[in-house]
């Protein structure tokens, strides 16, 4: 179960109209407001507690995640310690056994109906499973999209391969102002302005109009570490007319006070 009641968030352009038509005072893209957990849209990544419905621990997760882990467990949530507890009392339901598994069964009937024994091998499962998805919610249905929603699905598919090696590679400092925010990730929760996001060099808008490939904008060389507060002023800006901004204001400053 969720224990999160209301979390704070920060308002994409995308979503003004989605929290304005369910009742929330939102004026434009980038105001911070406070919702309820239950109002959030399902394909959220923002962080939420959770109670594991088996041992009673309670977790940090994304709430995409936890809707997903939800409804795939017949309304159960568990978490990694619990999962083979989950699956038991998951098989008891469907199969009226807690054991069930036929793995040589499956593999068989797979390769009889398919040709290969590995259903990520098979186009017409990823199909199935790209359609349950849709249907959860947790994936926009074809006829939703737009081709800038397609290219930006398609970069953040990427951008999340390239994650781990890029928080491995990071030296923990903020790629724009310099200063060292890996500890941030401990001070401060993933709504604050100071905790460490990826953000891509050259936008991922610029690449939508300028049709460049969503491999180049979502690699690892075009991605960087900064803190959300910057990310958020950098908007679709490329990183070097960020970093000019910035420099401006630095200098601004520093005239400001020498005066």
């Amino acid at each position: 179960m969720i224990i999160t009641k209301e979390i704070e968030i920060f308002v994409h352009n995308t979503k003004v109209k989605y929290y304005k038509n369910i009742g929330y005072n939102v004026k434009k893209g980038g105001d911070i407001i406070v919702v309820k957990v239950k109002d959030l849209p399902l394909s959220s990544h923002y962080k939420v507690v959770s109670k594991c419905d088996f041992c009673g621990s309670e977790y940090n997760i994304n709430y995409e995640k936890y809707i997903l882990n939800e409804k795939r467990n017949n309304g159960f949530y568990s978490c990694k310690k619990c999962r083979s507890e989950n699956s038991s009392k998951t098989k008891k339901i469907k199969y009226g056994d807690a054991k069930y598994c036929n793995k040589e069964k499956i593999k068989e009937t797979l390769m009889e109906k398919y040709g290969n024994d590995s259903p990520m091998r098979i186009n017409e499962f990823k199909e199935k499973q790209k359609k349950k998805m849709e249907d959860l919610g947790l994936r926009p249905k074809p006829e939703e999209r737009t081709n800038w929603k397609n290219y930006r699905i398609e970069v953040n598919n990427i951008t999340y391969g390239n994650k781990k090696l890029l928080l491995k590679k990071w030296d923990g400092h903020d790629y724009y102002d310099k200063k060292y925010i890996k500890d941030n990730f401990n001070s401060y929760k993933p709504t604050d302005a100071f905790y460490p996001t990826i953000d891509h060099k050259i936008s991922i808008l610029y690449g939508f109009i300028n049709k460049i490939s969503p491999k180049i904008i979502g690699d690892i060389s075009n991605l960087c570490i900064t803190k959300k507060c910057n990310n958020s002023a950098k908007g679709s800006k490329n990183d070097d007319d960020f970093i000019l901004i910035l420099d401006l204001a630095s200098n601004l400053q520093d005239n400001k006070h020498n005066h």
